[in-house]
């Protein structure tokens, strides 16, 4: 027989407790992937918000002149384009997110079904 543990006051059962020894004991493993994470990911998105307050041509750091938030101005007042390419990623997005899953609901209440073939079709997919 197993031990139950004893419940709270409150009616929840107890827990044991993962202090701070369960995360030094892992962080030499997620060490690396955490690495990675910041190097490739973290990092090029906050770089990309620093460079979004200056004027740059793309090749020298030299030549960045900070502007603060004329470039975020302009964006959403003279520049024609942007609320085109902003509709046309919101469109994008929203198909792209539907699309498949309405097809998969269906497929899957499809397969659901009784017919010939069924078991084919449900290893197929």
């Amino acid at each position: 027989m197993t031990a139950i543990s004893p419940a709270r006051s409150d009616g929840s059962a107890r827990r044991p407790r993962r202090g701070g020894r369960a995360f030094a004991t892992a962080l030499p493993y997620l060490a690396p992937a955490l690495l990675l994470y910041g190097l490739f990911l973290v990092y090029p998105m906050v770089d990309s918000v620093r460079l979004s307050f200056f004027q740059w041509s793309g090749f020298r750091t030299e030549e960045q002149v900070f502007v603060g938030l004329d470039n975020y101005v302009r964006l959403l007042t003279a520049d024609p384009v942007f609320w085109t390419a902003l509709r046309n990623s919101v469109i994008w997005v929203v198909a792209s997110l539907l699309v498949p899953t309405v097809i998969a609901l269906l497929l899957a209440l499809g397969l659901n079904r009784p017919m010939i073939g069924r078991n084919v079709m449900r290893a197929v997919f």
